[in-house]
Formats: C-alpha cells, sequence, structure tokens
C-alpha cells in the first residue's frame, strides 16, 4: 500500500475514533498495519529468493562451462592418444581390404583379428584370408596385423625411383604449359637413355596442354 493511501486511511480512521465506530476503527488500523508490515516482510523474501536464484544461475552456468571445457580436454587426449594407422605391405593391405569387404562379420574386429591369426585354419579357398593368415604367422606379422585391424592401415608406399622423379618433372613441365622444357627432356631421355622403354612411353602418352 503507498504512502499516500496509508496517510489518507489513517486520517479517515482517526475520524472514525470520535464515534461509536472507534473500536472498529481502532481494529482497522491495527490491521491495516499489520498488513503493510507483512507485505514489508514478504518483499525482503522476494528479494532473497531473486538474489538466491541469480547465484544458483551463475553457479550452474559455471558448473556447466567446467563440464564443457572437461569434454574438450578429453576430446583432445583421446584424439592425442589414438595411435596411427599401421603401414602394411601393399599387398597384405589389399588382402585385408577384400576381407573386410567380403566377410559378413567385417564390424566385428575381435572377430576378424581371431582369424586372421589361425595359422593351422584352413582359410576355405580364400586366397586372400591365406595370405593373412601366413602374413601373420611370420615375425611380428600378428601384432602388425591385429594393430591395423584396431587401428586402421594404410599401403605402404614404395620409395620412388629417379626414373619416377623424371617422369614427375615430366608431368609438371606439359601440366604447366610448359611445352618447350617437356620437348627438351623427353628429347634428352631419346638420346641419352633409348634403353628407358617404359619411362619414355609413359612419357609420350602424356597429354601436352598448347598453351
Amino acid at each position: 500500500m503507498s504512502t499516500t493511501i496509508k496517510d489518507l486511511v489513517c486520517h479517515a480512521l482517526l475520524k472514525l475514533s470520535n464515534t461509536i465506530y472507534s473500536p472498529y476503527a481502532i481494529t482497522i488500523s491495527n490491521y491495516i498495519y499489520k498488513l503493510e508490515s507483512d507485505l514489508s516482510v514478504s518483499k525482503k523474501t522476494e528479494e532473497k529468493a531473486v538474489g538466491d536464484l541469480g547465484a544458483a544461475g551463475l553457479e550452474l552456468a559455471a558448473v556447466v562451462k567446467e563440464r564443457d571445457g572437461l569434454r574438450l580436454k578429453i576430446a583432445e587426449m583421446e584424439q592425442k592418444a589414438q595411435p596411427a594407422p599401421v603401414v602394411l605391405p601393399k599387398e597384405i593391405a589389399a588382402a585385408l581390404d577384400e576381407y573386410l569387404a567380403k566377410s559378413p562379420f567385417n564390424d566385428d574386429k575381435a572377430y576378424i583379428a581371431w582369424r586372421v591369426l589361425q595359422h593351422n585354419d584352413p582359410s576355405g579357398g580364400f586366397p586372400f584370408l591365406s595370405k593373412l593368415q601366413q602374413y601373420a604367422a611370420g615375425r611380428g606379422g600378428s601384432i602388425k596385423l591385429v594393430d591395423a585391424i584396431r587401428y586402421g592401415y594404410t599401403a605402404e608406399q614404395p620409395e620412388k625411383t629417379p626414373d619416377d622423379h623424371i617422369f614427375e618433372q615430366y608431368v609438371q613441365f606439359c601440366d604447366n604449359g610448359m611445352v618447350d622444357a617437356a620437348e627438351a627432356m623427353l628429347k634428352a631421355i631419346e638420346i641419352l637413355a633409348p634403353g628407358k622403354t617404359d619411362l619414355l612411353e609413359k612419357m609420350r602418352a602424356v597429354e601436352r596442354l598448347p598453351f
């Protein structure tokens, strides 16, 4: 109740106090003051509740932020802890590719690992499985295969030969429209190393762009 209204009511009650309604006026006056006191206490309680709620909200936001930070750290740690893919010989990687593509249990890594380690168990007429079993029977082969099945794998890339580097440079000349340089390189190989028939054949098969 506003101060203005309270003053008006109290003023009216003072007038009533001189009449026969005086007892009623006192009772009403007491009730008004009690109501005002209750409202004041209620307002303070409400303000405290709002303050407590705000503090709880800030605390919850801090907890959520800390949780998200921990999740990010765990994800980063798991990524760092993940071993690199295993490098397998090209023919073994191809055999494992074929096995995983054809096996009905290719989503069961434990079974696939167990199966390729059965050196004395017939391969069922599947050359790719027999090749994997033979590789697993060799020194260190079983560990590499199991790790490859668990963590992934890539095929071993053979080291480039001098001919490979020459051909790559020739292709680069052709792709960049450096026709004179490509022609000079081809002529040099024809004169200086006419026996490199495979290399010359690959070079002549490359399409040269007319720019």
